[in-house]
């Protein structure tokens, strides 16, 4: 999976929409499956994840995943209106109520992975309108 071309101290960094969402669920269980021009059902998804096939997805290529991280959404942010916007921004305290089922309230999910596990991560992950990451990398070995 591409190790050739990363670094000894490189990472990776994907985002990655989760199928297991609730909207996508509810769509399949009404025999449903909308491809959109963006968003969860985007045309152009060639594969489908939730976070254990995403986790095995880069375990299995030899990748040390180092974070997971949840991104919350009740619905999609091409909705546009101030009740979307609202509704996301209590989406992770819903999650927190409904903790054994919050993935299905992931819209997407942040790996950041390592090719070697001798690195010492420290980040700032901040998912809002746009991405910001900020990694530092330390040699632990």
């Amino acid at each position: 999976m591409y190790q050739d071309f990363l670094s000894e101290t490189g990472v990776v960094v994907a985002s990655i929409p989760n199928v297991g969402h609730y909207t996508v669920l509810l769509n399949i269980l009404g025999g449903n499956f909308p491809y959109r021009e963006r968003g969860l059902h985007d045309k152009t998804h060639l594969r489908w994840f939730t976070k254990k096939t995403i986790v095995e997805l880069f375990t299995h290529n030899q990748y040390d995943v180092t974070i997971v991280q949840r991104n919350y959404r009740l619905v999609e942010k091409n909705i546009n209106t101030k009740a979307a916007g609202y509704l996301n921004l209590i989406a992770k305290y819903i999650a927190l109520i409904l903790y054994p089922i919050r993935d299905m309230f992931v819209f997407q999910y942040l790996v950041l992975c390592t090719k070697s596990k001798g690195l010492r991560i420290t980040t700032k992950l901040l998912m809002i309108d746009r991405l910001t990451i900020n990694v530092n990398i330390e040699q632990t070995e």
